[in-house]
Formats: structure tokens, sequence, C-alpha cells
């Protein structure tokens, strides 16, 4: 599919607080399913071709993951993560777990 960056769009201003969040998921390799990561981790093992994260796709999500309820009732100035996205279909499922139970805010003030 294509590196995670290249398949997630993130609102302006937004892009450091969103890599952050995705951490070492945001520099993965996307690929569609269980059965092609597999492969490409005995390639790069038979290879000896090194290290690589990998995120796992799938067909079946929606464009825009739905933000979990639990993060829905936020106050002024917090933001879930998943509004924040916009996701290509084949990882809208892996963008729903990664980003969950994220939460942006503005500045540490309102963190607090």
């Amino acid at each position: 599919l294509g590196s995670v960056a290249a398949l997630v769009s993130v609102r302006p201003g937004y892009e450091d607080a969103l890599t952050a969040a995705l951490g070492a998921a945001a520099d993965a390799v996307a690929v569609e399913s269980l059965e092609v990561a597999v492969d490409a981790l005995r390639r790069l093992r038979s290879e000896d071709a090194g290290r690589a994260s990998l995120v796992v796709g799938t067909t079946t999500g929606p464009a825009t993951p739905a933000t979990p309820a639990a993060v829905r009732d936020l106050p002024e100035g917090a933001v879930p993560a998943l509004d924040l996205v916009q996701v290509a279909a084949p990882l809208a499922d892996a963008a729903g777990v990664l980003l969950a139970d994220v939460v942006v805010v503005e500045d540490l003030a309102h963190a607090r």
C-alpha cells in the first residue's frame, strides 16, 4: 500500500501532534493483509535486509475511522485525534486502533 505517512492526511497545524501520537507507526509501511506482512518479513530475513515496521490494513474500513465514544465528550480545546485525520480506506481500521484513545490539545496548559 505504501508508507503510513502517505496514506494519512492530517489537518494543517496538527502534523507534529499526530506524528508523535503514531510513534514508530508514522514511519511504518502499510500492507494490505497479514499474509503480505508475513511475506515481507520473511523476505527481509532471507535477504538479511534489516528491519521494518509494518501496519496491517484491511479493505473493509471506512475512509474516516469512527471516533470512540470515550473521547467524544472532551473539555474545550481537546480534540480526538481521529477527528484530525483522513485515512486511505485500507488503513482506516488500523488508524482507528492506533489513535482510538488519543486526544490532542493546543498546548500543555490545555492538557491539565
